[in-house]
């Protein structure tokens, strides 16, 4: 982990439920870049080794909580109107 301050979030000026394409595009990859760290960061070496090893398709290992996250953002991504937005960076 850095040590250098974290930068100010920009949160929506809003008190109702928020969608996704009201949020702005960089607070979103930031929040998105730390809860990808949080699960790499779980991972141990054993994981990887015994998960190189088997070929089961049903895991439950901090491995198989990044690929859940992964195919959560994507499936997110493949909305063609939050595709638009957030290509403008």
């Amino acid at each position: 982990m850095s040590l250098d301050p974290q930068p100010v979030p920009i949160i929506p000026k809003t008190s109702k439920k928020l969608k996704l394409l009201e949020f702005d595009p960089l607070e979103v990859a930031r929040q998105l870049t730390r809860i990808e760290c949080q699960l790499y960061m779980k991972i141990r070496p054993s994981e990887c080794l015994i998960r190189s090893r088997e070929q089961k398709s049903e895991n439950h290992d901090n491995i198989a909580a990044i690929i859940v996250t992964t195919n959560k953002v994507k499936s997110r991504h493949d909305d063609p109107h939050a595709i638009s937005h957030f290509r403008l960076l």
